[in-house]
């Protein structure tokens, strides 16, 4: 079986590659998502370590699909997790670990946001939200909770193929609220 190339291209203008101080980085969404296009069939996550003096875990990911077999580990602790993820230096360490194993399964060699440590964006673990965030945030709740909650507008998303609200320009959000309005966007999921 030929395996499909993966565009880059298509991964920055969907919002899976983000650029942090002139650098880029792709996000476990985005990987995740294009594990899934390209045969993802599996992700398991073993707790390898724990430490709880030191609060220090370690994870080993595996990815397995049409591509390949793939498994790496992350960790995670106090000392390269941002404050808002000292407590969940667990979860932080999975997510670190699958994000590694679905850059080797993707064969994406660009470094995972969620890998860096805590205190390269500032004190969370997450990135800044956009301008489109900030403006958008309470007309997409009003609208999420409009068509029954933001799960059912990713999985409408996810079920068509659509970048999800997370990638929305704040065109497309309000190109997305005025065709539902219109009665021309039925959510069926």
């Amino acid at each position: 079986m030929e395996k499909k190339t993966i565009d880059v291209n298509l991964l920055r203008d969907r919002g899976a590659i983000i650029n942090l101080k002139g650098r880029e980085y792709c996000t476990y969404k985005g990987l995740l998502f294009v594990a899934h296009e390209h045969g993802l069939e599996e992700l398991t996550v073993e707790l390898i370590s724990y430490d709880p003096e030191s609060n220090m875990a370690i994870c080993r990911a595996t990815a397995k699909g049409s591509r390949c077999i793939c498994s790496d580990i992350g960790d995670a602790s106090p000392k390269n997790v941002g404050r808002a993820m000292v407590e969940a230096v667990i979860r932080m360490a999975s997510t670190r670990a699958k994000a590694r194993a679905l850059r080797d399964y993707t064969g994406i060699g660009i470094t995972c946001f969620e890998e860096l440590p805590g205190d390269v964006t500032g004190s969370s673990s997450s990135p800044k939200p956009t301008a489109f965030q900030a403006v958008s945030d309470e007309r997409y709740k009003n609208f999420a909770q409009k068509i029954g909650g933001s799960v059912r507008l990713v999985t409408l998303c996810s079920s068509k193929g659509w970048p999800g609200p997370s990638d929305w320009t704040e065109k497309q959000l309000l190109n997305f609220i005025g065709l539902y309005d219109r009665g021309e966007l039925v959510i069926d999921v």
